[in-house]
């Protein structure tokens, strides 16, 4: 299984925002840790998950997509950081 986070920005916020979410959460097992900030869990490849999850951007938004491996660390709340830990 992999792990990716997602993070992405968009030029207009209310065009595509909510079809954003939904394409990057039909990816596989979400945590959304930030507004436009997730870690997913699945079995596709991140040239696979690129492809899904950008499907609804615009030419002037951005998107990227890392490979996640622990230990992540991060200026968090104990609760978030203790969700990703667990999620991860």
């Amino acid at each position: 299984m992999n792990i990716y986070m997602i993070s992405y920005d968009l030029h207009n916020s209310e065009t595509n925002r909510r079809k954003v979410e939904r394409s990057i959460e039909s990816i596989g097992e979400c945590l959304r840790c930030l507004t436009t900030t997730y870690f997913v869990k699945t079995p596709l490849s991140q040239e696979e998950v690129v492809h899904a999850a950008s499907k609804y951007l615009d030419g002037n938004d951005g998107m990227i997509v890392l490979t996640v491996q622990n230990p992540v660390s991060g200026w968090l709340k104990t609760e978030l950081r203790d969700q990703i830990l667990d999620f991860l």
